[in-house]
């Protein structure tokens, strides 16, 4: 029976020696042994954030530290599933946050409660597309999807992490599918949720304009555009831009891509967030290439560089180095090329997406043939071509670059 006076610090203890782990074995990053010591003897009160890190270390919920309430097996895990998807939204420690989310996942299973076990591949899902692992991603919410109660409209996040996964594996035609009844049912709802539409009707544009679908990527835009104008949300705009740049460079509008993301820009300079202007700077950049400019690139990847966060998406900080390498290159500087494309290609492994290591290989090819070193050239740029699927954005470039770099014969 637990005492009815029993304090936070009391109940970290009892609970703590009952597992027998000790005050170090508990421990985590901003909550040291000699704090839980602190709170174990009363002379200082644990943060919520501190709550959260020792209830995962221990097994229990952090309500249950703070309140020490005997709840259902069911219920004690809803509790932790909040505090997770809290977690994930407050950037806590993701590796341990994802070991404990796959033990919750594992015992839901095995009690048959589906609806934990869907919450958990949910938040799952999202912490491996952060890390750049698209497949586990996939594999986490694909059946999450399939449950009735997640909807499009009720879990966005979900569904455009899975179309940004499937794309990142090379099934695209999945993503478009899956973007398509997404904004079907933005349209169905009553009344139409145009914020919905907006967003699903973007995504949908980015995937149709990577694979070469124009036309469908057009009618997407067209669609957003309409469901756009009434909207008080900047991001709306943001999108809309930021679209519409994406398919003007494909389609080699490069004067209306430039004032496109310029416009997004400029709207999330005023913002927050920085993570977003990062990656809108990084499609300026690779605007700029497209279009010949290698030094307005760099000054884009320049500003990328300064703002992007430590602990931003592998992606992200590929995409920069790829870009950089590019840049390197082609404003004569190919041995910082090689280093950067090096970096990249050690850093993502065999299991990233394999288009982005096809882009590594491609900028480390133009470097090793600027270089002189014809032989390397050639199968870096074969290698490329291997892992960039044919028809995507990229083939067609690919291989006008690997004709100017290594020319037959």
């Amino acid at each position: 029976m637990v005492p009815a006076a029993e304090t936070i610090g009391e109940r970290l203890r009892r609970v703590r020696e009952e597992r027998g782990l000790t005050q170090r074995d508990v421990a985590a990053p901003g909550v040291s042994a000699q704090y839980i010591s602190k709170v174990e003897r009363g002379e200082r009160t644990a943060s919520v954030k501190a709550l959260r890190k020792l209830a995962a270390k221990l097994g229990v919920t952090a309500q249950f530290l703070e309140t020490g309430s005997d709840v259902p097996e069911s219920e004690l895990r809803d509790f932790w599933l909040d505090d997770a998807e809290l977690a994930l939204r407050l950037g806590d420690d993701p590796l341990a946050l994802e070991t404990s989310l796959r033990t919750v996942l594992d015992e839901a299973s095995g009690d048959g409660d589906s609806r934990a076990s869907t919450r958990a591949r949910l938040v799952l899902g999202s912490l491996a597309s952060r890390r750049g692992d698209h497949m586990a991603a996939v594999a986490y919410l694909e059946p999450a999807v399939e449950e009735s109660w997640v909807t499009p409209l009720a879990h966005a996040d979900a569904f455009t992490t899975l179309g940004h996964s499937y794309g990142a594996i090379g099934r695209e035609q999945d993503a478009v599918a899956l973007f398509r009844d997404c904004v079907a049912e933005s349209l169905a709802a009553i009344p139409a949720n145009s914020a919905a539409v907006v967003r699903f009707a973007t995504h949908l544009s980015y995937v149709c304009a990577d694979i070469g679908a124009l036309e469908e990527a057009r009618g997407a835009i067209e669609l957003a555009l309409g469901n756009g104008q009434e909207s008080a949300d900047p991001y709306t705009a943001i999108r809309l831009h930021w679209s519409t740049a994406r398919l003007a460079a494909h389609s080699g509008d490069y004067h209306l891509a430039r004032l496109s993301i310029n416009r997004a820009i400029a709207m999330l300079e005023v913002s927050d967030d920085t993570v977003h202007l990062a990656k809108a700077h990084l499609l300026a950049a690779e605007v700029a290439l497209w279009d010949g400019n290698p030094t307005d690139a760099a000054e884009h990847l320049e500003v990328a560089e300064r703002i992007l966060p430590t602990d931003c998406d592998a992606q992200d900080w590929a995409f920069l180095r790829i870009q950089q390498a590019f840049v390197a290159t082609r404003t004569g500087d190919p041995a910082l090329a090689i280093d950067y494309a090096n970096e990249v290609i050690r850093m993502l492994g065999d299991e990233e997406d394999p288009t982005i290591r096809g882009r590594a290989h491609w900028a480390l090819g133009e470097a090793f043939a600027a270089t002189g070193a014809g032989a390397s050239a050639l199968a870096e740029f074969s290698r490329a071509s291997e892992l960039i699927p044919p028809g995507s954005k990229h083939s067609e470039r690919l291989l006008g670059a690997w004709q100017r770099a290594v020319p037959a014969g």
